[in-house]
């Protein structure tokens, strides 16, 4: 009998692997966030497998442990909803569409401030790699509160409950601040916002056909 969280059962043990395994090499002097990290398109360090392996690589330790926290807390739920296949094609669409909104909106801002798509070889950004499951996590968590708009959640700061409706709009609205004010605190917040968007529109679209896979 297979378990029903086994996708998310999956995705955190790989998760876990690969950080300790980035530990590891580290440690040896081999920084593998600039192979598997997603750099910029415009960027010379960037590799078409990034979009892919980013997903699967973390920076500190709060870092993943944030992210597979939220992922195991929204997605086990969604996986018994959908089953792992569905669950499974959601994932990684959230997290692809969170690459490629960060790709799209990046390369725009780089175009806006240099007035080329070829920027400064000094502009630090494009050697500065992306790592983290936040873009398809955030897919998964807006698409728990679509599906589960009332459920009451209880956060950790500050410690009070709130309606998961509530929660998608705040972390959304958090993110759209920060990007419109142009803060660089280091979260790539369009790919939060990509992620996001990528698990809405997929949640309406299943909405429309009941029937449909994917």
């Amino acid at each position: 009998m297979q378990r029903d969280n086994q996708v998310v059962s999956h995705i955190i043990g790989i998760n876990a692997l690969v950080w300790i395994f980035t530990l590891v090499m580290e440690g040896q002097g081999i920084p593998l966030n600039l192979y598997g990290g997603m750099f910029y398109a415009i960027s010379p360090l960037f590799q078409p497998w990034q979009p892919l392996t980013h997903m699967f690589m973390h920076g500190g330790f709060m870092h993943i442990a944030f992210n597979m926290y939220a992922l195991y807390l929204f997605g086990s739920i969604l996986e018994r909803v959908w089953g792992w296949r569905r669950f499974l094609f959601f994932y990684m669409s959230a997290g692809f569409g969170a690459a490629l909104i960060h790709q799209i909106a990046t390369g725009v801002e780089a175009y806006m401030l240099f007035d080329s798509i070829y920027p400064a070889e000094d502009w630090r950004e494009i050697y500065i790699p992306v790592v983290g499951a936040s873009g398809a996590v955030m897919g998964v968590v807006v698409a728990f509160g679509l599906l589960f708009p009332n459920t009451r959640l209880q956060l950790l700061f500050p410690p009070i409950p709130i309606a998961a409706k509530y929660l998608v709009l705040l972390v959304i609205a958090f993110d759209t601040y920060f990007v419109i004010q142009g803060i660089d605190d280091g979260i790539a917040h369009w790919a939060h916002l990509g992620g996001a968007a990528t698990g809405f529109l997929i949640v309406k679209m299943w909405s429309l056909n009941r029937d449909a896979f994917y």
